[in-house]
């Protein structure tokens, strides 16, 4: 089942904790990133995704 996960949902200045907005779009066949507007690999290493 395809799913959205929240990357980050803060404010213009990110922190350790907080993220600029950003989500990545699961799918069964392929994963897309929307609108990465900062640096998401650590974030997508911390929900499992490569």
């Amino acid at each position: 089942m395809p799913k959205l996960i929240i990357l980050g949902s803060s404010n213009s200045i990110p922190d350790l904790k907080h993220e600029n907005s950003h989500m990545v779009f699961v799918g069964q066949e392929s994963t897309v990133l929307i609108d990465c507007a900062s640096n998401p690999i650590l974030r997508l290493k911390q929900v499992g995704i490569e």
